[in-house]
């Protein structure tokens, strides 16, 4: 049996580019309602999207459910003729989702499933703009164990390797809303969410 190589990441222009053709036909729904072009303008886009669920299934796990759920409602409603103020508005809602969902693939990337723990450290360090000492804590070890795995002398283990990966996944999304140093102080807080415990 032959082994199949994962996914790579899609790149940003190629993310953009369907995400402008997205755009076009949700505009055109929008506007003029079910014409009869949608299902061929749909082809030109669904191989494309199809390679960018495959991508996300790799490397972004979180938006792959959705893009999925989208494209498959998508490809029915635009195929099937189907006019209607009801129908307009799901293609509409779906095609809003897909766009979400490229925006998503864009921002998870820098802490998709392919990043090492070493390439995320060095991520969190250069996102956040804190020192080195500040990563450790985070983590959870010593600067000079932090300073091993950076310098490729150790590894993280299984549990530090998880600890690093849910960490960074966490600020890839807090970094949206705070700055890098309202992050590091909200990492650095108790929540009663968390029993009294720091996010970090």
């Amino acid at each position: 049996m032959l082994a199949v190589a994962p996914a790579g990441p899609v790149s940003e222009a190629e993310l953009g580019r369907l995400g402008d053709l997205v755009e076009s036909l949700m505009t055109g729904l929008q506007a003029e309602g079910m014409t009869g072009s949608e299902a061929e303008r749909w082809e030109e886009v669904e191989p494309d999207l199809a390679a960018v669920l495959d991508s996300a299934i790799e490397n972004v796990p979180p938006v792959a459910r959705r893009l999925a759920a989208a494209q498959q409602r998508l490809g029915w409603l635009l195929r099937s003729a189907r006019t209607g103020a009801e129908v307009e508005e799901t293609a509409v809602d779906d095609l809003e989702t897909v766009l979400e969902c490229l925006l998503a693939y864009t921002e998870g990337l820098p802490v998709g499933a392919d990043r090492s723990p070493s390439e995320l450290l060095g991520w969190l360090a250069g996102t956040l703009g804190t020192s080195q000492a500040a990563i450790a804590r985070m983590v959870g070890v010593s600067l000079r164990t932090l300073q091993r795995w950076l310098q490729g002398q150790a590894r993280p283990g299984p549990g530090e390797a998880a600890r690093i990966r849910r960490l960074a996944r966490v600020v890839n999304e807090a970094r949206f809303a705070l700055t890098p140093e309202g992050v590091v102080a909200w990492l650095d807080r108790p929540t009663p969410h968390l029993d009294g415990l720091a996010p970090g």
